[in-house]
């Protein structure tokens, strides 16, 4: 199901129309048909073919899919599903990446709004009992400079290799929960918040469609002092590396947020930052 999309579709489908989707994908070389909006080259070569959605032309919120044929069950460590994606323009709305299986659909990557005028890498690993296909949603936003592409879907055995970024649109990545804290993080949006308190949207896509991790301490009320932590996948060492992330604390209560570094040899826990109460 790799596909550069140089030679064709590879065997990609469109949705069946209109049970699926309102509108087809596109092969196209070169920039897009509208302006202020769409890649200006594929990503392969600089003057190959991408797919991409014309937001000149389908009705304001209708949706194109493409999707792969049904795939083998994965074995051993599954395999690694990699893409390109641009979303460029200020009438850029939803580009979503399901994985198909037993009809159902799981959402594994999302974006909205524009990203820049670049292609962006994104990966998944994939570890499937049963048959399974990749199925790319795009929607068409509110104005005509809304084109989303993509480019080098690429299939290689085996899991990707480390990630390090997350910005828990789906879930929380490979960040796992401390068992031994008091509580745990929670992945939600504007509208899991308490009045009063939280962000008024993500940092990522910038909606309340958007999601982010945080820590409710009101259902079911926690005592002061309670820590919830949540711990990255273990990296390895290195000489010097750039750790980034956005935060937000907000409310008449807020306790206190730090970062650690942790050791997994000698065991040793370093903290690196931390934030009190900043609203005293």
């Amino acid at each position: 199901m790799g596909c550069t999309f140089e030679d064709g579709l590879c065997g990609y489908i469109q949705g069946l129309s209109p049970d699926e989707d309102d509108f087809d994908w596109i092969r196209t070389k070169g920039e897009t048909s509208s302006d202020s909006t769409g890649p200006r080259f594929d990503h392969t070569t600089g003057s190959g073919y991408y797919m991409y959605i014309e937001a000149d032309g389908p009705e304001d919120g209708k949706k194109a899919i493409l999707k792969s044929h049904p795939q083998r069950a994965t074995s051993g460590e599954g395999v690694c599903l990699t893409w390109y994606y641009h979303m460029y323009g200020p009438d850029v709305d939803k580009f979503n990446v399901y994985l198909q299986q037993d009809d159902q659909n799981m959402p594994i990557f999302k974006r909205q709004g524009t990203q820049g005028n670049q292609w962006m890498y994104e990966q998944w690993t994939v570890s499937s009992t049963t048959s399974w296909a990749v199925v790319f949603e795009a929607y068409k936003g509110l104005g005509n400079a809304g084109d989303i592409a993509i480019d080098d879907v690429i299939v290689t055995d085996g899991a990707c290799s480390l990630q390090r970024t997350c910005d828990f649109e789906v879930g929380f990545c490979s960040w796992t929960q401390d068992s031994m804290d008091d509580f745990d993080w929670t992945i939600g949006n504007n509208g899991s918040m308490l009045e009063g308190t939280g962000p008024p949207s993500d940092h990522t896509m910038g909606t309340d469609l958007g999601m982010f991790a945080y820590v409710n301490t009101a259902k079911p009320p926690r005592a002061y002092g309670e820590v919830a932590q949540l711990y990255s996948p273990v990296y390895p060492a290195a000489v010097s590396e750039c750790l980034t992330f956005w935060f937000h604390l907000y409310g008449g209560a807020i306790g206190e947020l730090e970062v650690h570094i942790y050791d997994t040899v000698s065991k040793a826990s370093t903290s690196i930052w931390k934030e009190t109460n900043p609203c005293k």
